[in-house]
């Protein structure tokens, strides 16, 4: 019988499989050592390039080809990206103690079913097959798969956004040249003051339209309902910064502006900041 991964990523060459669903600690180091094996011996590896695109704790590997899932009950392919976890320059044995990689708490972080209410693609059911689009919540990345022990996920692939692109995505009656990723971030950054007690209770009528501008109100339902903190979400001043990004629906072909990287939690931040504080005092 198949595992999950080979259902996942039935082209990926079996090493790479066989490493995603084994024991190595430091699957980003394993998987990279068979790639580079694998292309030296001419072999076909199943994945886009030879190099990942690094963050501090994970690694994004593409597979190429797309996965096959069925969305409002309509069987379709959508392009996948891997996250996989790997040991950083926080994640020594004298910082982490007993707990596990930075990488694998985001993921952890980002798996989190609470989170499945603010995907643009929410699982209907159990397994990791059928989903229906959410148009009312939906302004996070899908996530189509994952690990047991946080070491990787698999999530809907997201492209590159600018400020000009999100201008265009966020066009509505009421605003007919888009909003300025800026003044979103402005209204999420009050609201979250708001929820402790602070921030600006009256909005200006400028203001006031933004924040009811639906994908404004996907955002603040966002904030309100998790942990996230808005200076992680927009991460840019004049670029929208790299955390956001395109999703194109696999069925109809609309572009959504998503958030692509949710894993830095109130706990996970928490857990950045103490590390640093340790590397500093040894």
């Amino acid at each position: 019988m198949k595992s999950f991964l080979e259902f996942m990523c039935e082209d990926l060459h079996p090493d790479i499989v066989s490493t995603l669903d084994g024991y190595d600690k430091d699957k980003h180091k394993a998987i990279t050592k068979h790639i580079r094996n694998l292309i030296s011996n001419g072999e076909e590896t199943g994945l886009e390039g030879a190099k990942a695109k690094k963050g501090s704790s994970r690694a994004v590997f593409l597979p190429k080809d797309p996965k096959e899932i069925k969305i409002d009950g309509v069987n379709t392919h959508m392009k996948t990206a891997l996250k996989i976890a790997y040991q950083g320059e926080l994640d020594t044995k004298k910082l982490r103690g007993r707990k596990g990689f930075l990488g694998e708490m985001q993921n952890n972080a980002e798996s989190a079913q609470y989170f499945n209410q603010h995907s643009i693609l929410k699982k209907v059911g159990y397994g990791n097959k059928e989903f229906e689009t959410n148009e009312e919540h939906g302004v996070l990345a899908p996530l189509t798969d994952k690990s047991n022990d946080g070491s990787w996920l698999e999530m809907g692939r997201v492209d590159n956004i600018t400020p000009e692109k999100f201008k265009e995505l966020t066009r509505n009656e009421t605003h007919p040249e888009g909003l300025r990723h800026q003044d979103v971030a402005h209204i999420m950054e009050n609201e979250h003051l708001l929820a402790f007690g602070k921030g600006k209770v009256a909005y200006s009528e400028r203001e006031q339209a933004i924040h009811d501008h639906p994908f404004t109100q996907k955002m603040v339902h966002l904030i309100h309902n998790t942990d996230l903190h808005p200076s992680d979400i927009f991460t840019g001043r004049e670029d929208v910064g790299d955390n956001m990004g395109v999703w194109t629906h696999p069925v109809t072909g609309k572009e959504y502006p998503v958030v692509r990287d949710y894993g830095c939690t109130h706990d996970v931040a928490r857990e950045y900041k103490l590390r640093r504080a340790v590397q500093r005092d040894l």
